[in-house]
Parts: structure tokens; sequence; C-alpha cells
């Protein structure tokens, strides 16, 4: 088996997992909900997080593939083949092809956009605290600060 390991700027990850869990406890819960859902969530994170560092000597190392969210942001059908061939899967014209077919039907904000921080600000969560609190998974794993 493959591990793949994707990294992203650890304040977008808080701000997505908190934004949609808050939105939708909003549907099925009372008023308020949603801020205390988006807290708890934005802490079970940084765990997350933490754990992702703690645990990552317990697999094996040729089983362990990082994919910064950039890289395939900027390349996604190279980043899937690069995390194909490092799996031991043979990369042929028919992976390209649904591969592509994949990438014309799903681009990049198909389901719109979200402002992650006016989600966060009206969620209670301070994007500079989770910043400070987080640094630790940005310095570990090398990662780009790209929250906006």
């Amino acid at each position: 088996a493959t591990y793949v390991q994707t990294h992203r700027d650890p304040v977008q990850i808080s701000a997505s997992i908190s934004t949609m869990l808050a939105y939708a406890t909003r549907m099925n819960l009372k008023a308020g909900c949603g801020t205390d859902m988006a807290r708890h969530w934005s802490g079970m994170t940084e765990d997350m997080l933490r754990s992702s560092i703690v645990d990552r000597p317990h697999f094996p190392k040729g089983q362990v593939i990082d994919v910064h969210f950039d890289q395939f942001m900027s390349d996604m059908k190279g980043t899937v083949q690069q995390i194909l061939e490092h799996a031991g899967h043979e990369y042929t014209v028919e992976t390209e092809g649904r591969i592509d077919a994949f990438l014309a039907d799903n681009p990049p904000g198909k389901h719109g956009k979200i402002d992650y921080r006016a989600a966060m600000s009206s969620l209670g969560i301070d994007a500079e605290e989770r910043r400070r609190t987080l640094s630790f998974y940005t310095k570990h794993f090398g990662i780009e600060e790209d929250f906006q």
C-alpha cells in the first residue's frame, strides 16, 4: 500500500474543515452550534496535524509520498502520474485519458469558491492565532503560507 499525504497551508486546512462542518451543523441543529462545531474542529485539525508528524516514523519509508497542494494544483496530471509510479502502478495511455476526462469535467472552482477568511471570522476563529498555533506543521513539511 502507498500512503499519500497531502500538505497545504494548515490555516487553509483548518478553515476548510471548520467551515464545512459548521455549515453542515447549522442545517441540522439549533442556532449557535455552528460556531461551537467550528471551534471544535479547528482544534481537532491541530491534533490531526500533530499526529501526522508523530506517526510518520511508523510507516515504511518506501510507502509514503508527500504531495504539496500547490504542486498538485499547478500540475495535477503530473502529480497523479508521480503518485501512481511511486505506488508501482503503470501509467498508461488509458490512465492518462481518464485523468484528462476527469480534469475536464471537474475544473477547479466548478462548484464555486468559499471566502474562508470571512467564514472563519463569522465563526469566531482567529486566522492569525491559527497561523501561530499551526506553524509547527508548516515548518516541519516546508509548506508555503497561502491562506486567503
